[in-house]
C-alpha cells in the first residue's frame, strides 16, 4: 500500500518540475529569437549601407559622364565654328588670289612714245569760234566688297568695280576719294550669302536690333555707314544701321 502511494505522486512531481523550468525555456527561445533577429537586422543594415554606397557611386559616375558629354558637345560646337571660320578665311584668300591674278592680267602694256607733232597754227578767227567748255564736275564712284576683309574696314585694293552674287557691300566713294558711305547690296544672291553667316559678315560692319528669323529674310539699310580712307584701308567710322523683314 505504501509503494502504491509513492508511484501515484511521481507524475505530479515531474509535471511540477516541468512547469518550473518552462519559463526558463521560453526565455531561452525568445532570447535566441532576439539574437537571430538582431543578427538578421544587422545584415540587412549592412546590405542597405552597401547598396546605398553603390547608388551614390553610380550617381557620381553618371554626373561625371554627363559633364564629359557636355564638354564634348561644347568642344564639337567650337570645332565646327573654327572649321566654318577657316573655310571663310580660305575663301577670302582664294578671292584675293583671283583678284590679284585678274589685275595682273589686266595690267596695261606700256605705250610707245611717238614723236611730237606740231599742232597746226590756229588763227585768231578760228579761235574765236571755238566753244568754251565748262569743267566737268567730279562724280562719286561706286565700288563693291564681299565683306570687311580687314575686320574694321575694307581693303582698297580688294574693292571691285562690278557686283556679283557674293559682293555683300556697296560703297559710294566721294569725289574727294577720301571719304564714302556703304550699305548692304540689294542683290538677292548677295543677301543670301550674307545671311549664311550673319554674325561673321554683318557683326562688325552693321548695327541691328535682332538676328533675322530665317534664311529668306530681306536686309534693308536704314542708315548707310561711313568710311574714311587711310593707308590703303577704308576704315569704318560709323557702322551701317540695318533691319530685317
Amino acid at each position: 500500500m505504501q509503494y502504491w502511494i509513492l508511484d501515484a505522486t511521481t507524475p505530479a512531481n515531474n509535471l511540477s518540475a516541468a512547469i518550473t523550468w518552462l519559463p526558463y525555456a521560453i526565455t531561452a527561445v525568445l532570447l535566441a529569437a532576439a539574437v537571430y533577429l538582431f543578427m538578421e537586422n544587422k545584415k540587412l543594415q549592412a546590405r542597405k549601407k552597401h547598396y546605398k554606397s553603390r547608388a551614390n557611386t553610380l550617381e557620381i559616375d553618371l554626373q561625371q559622364m554627363a559633364q564629359k558629354l557636355s564638354a564634348m558637345a561644347m568642344q564639337k560646337e567650337k570645332l565646327e565654328k573654327d572649321l566654318a571660320d577657316s573655310e571663310l578665311d580660305r575663301k577670302a584668300l582664294e578671292d584675293r588670289l583671283k583678284s590679284f591674278e585678274t589685275k595682273k592680267v589686266q595690267q596695261p602694256k606700256p605705250e610707245l612714245k611717238s614723236m611730237p607733232v606740231a599742232a597746226p597754227a590756229i588763227t585768231e578767227k578760228a579761235t574765236s569760234k571755238l566753244p568754251v567748255q565748262q569743267p566737268k564736275l567730279p562724280v562719286a564712284k561706286i565700288k563693291y566688297a564681299r565683306y570687311a576683309d580687314m575686320g574694321d574696314g575694307f581693303s582698297n585694293a580688294e574693292l571691285l568695280d562690278k557686283p556679283d552674287g557674293e559682293t555683300i557691300f556697296e560703297l559710294t566713294i566721294a569725289p574727294n576719294n577720301n571719304t564714302g558711305e556703304y550699305q548692304v547690296a540689294s542683290h538677292p544672291d548677295a543677301q543670301r550669302y550674307a545671311l549664311s553667316n550673319a554674325q561673321y559678315f554683318l557683326g562688325k560692319t552693321c548695327q541691328y536690333d535682332s538676328f533675322p528669323s530665317g534664311a529668306n529674310a530681306v536686309i534693308k539699310t536704314d542708315t548707310p555707314g561711313t568710311v574714311k580712307l587711310a593707308g590703303g584701308k577704308w576704315t569704318i567710322v560709323n557702322p551701317a544701321k540695318i533691319s530685317f523683314s
